[in-house]
């Protein structure tokens, strides 16, 4: 459903009540939206009004990325601005505890695919390897892998810890991304 969010049902910011999208009223797989952020303020936003760039509308966001890795690696503004878009406006928030960048690899965003677990990875080492660049080296390898839990994580609510490790893919390529509370 949604080209850089592999599974929204388990690890987005579902509403649970009946608010209505805002846009179409629909009472099915919404997001809430009170993590769109903006001057505008909706309660949820369906997932088909989201895929479909309707908060373009209300310029209200959903998720943050790295404006200068973006353009130093695609030169045509139309398809920069596609892209951005793809990101911002129009994929679930990540259910993250601070506003971080969506991580950008080999010209393209990383799909996100769950909240990890130390069962996503052979060992620490393979674990290590999947870190996204910006995350390399700023915290105690040994450290960073004790906050993984030893079991498997399937959805939000399994997930939310102090320290939340994210898991995305990009091509063949496995990337992570961390996050305290």
């Amino acid at each position: 459903m949604f080209r850089y969010f592999q599974d929204p049902l388990n690890f987005a910011y579902i509403r649970e009540d009946n608010a209505p999208c805002h846009f179409c009223g629909s009472t099915e797989s919404r997001i809430d939206g009170s993590h769109c952020r903006g001057e505008a303020s909706i309660d949820s936003v369906c997932f088909n009004c989201l895929r479909d760039g309707k908060l373009i509308d209300l310029d209200l966001t959903t998720n943050d990325l790295d404006f200068s890795r973006l353009n130093s690696c695609i030169l045509n503004e139309e398809e920069r601005d596609e892209l951005s878009n793809q990101i911002v406006y129009c994929t679930p928030p990540l259910p993250t505890w601070q506003d971080t960048w969506w991580p950008f690899v080999d010209g393209d965003f990383c799909k996100f695919i769950k909240i990890a677990s130390k069962m996503d990875f052979r060992n620490q080492d393979e674990f290590i390897d999947t870190l996204y660049d910006e995350y390399k080296g700023t915290n105690d390898p040994d450290e960073l892998w004790s906050f993984l839990p030893d079991k498997e994580i399937r959805n939000l609510s399994d997930g939310q810890y102090d320290v939340t490790v994210y898991l995305f893919h990009r091509d063949k390529r496995r990337v992570t991304t961390w996050d305290a509370s």
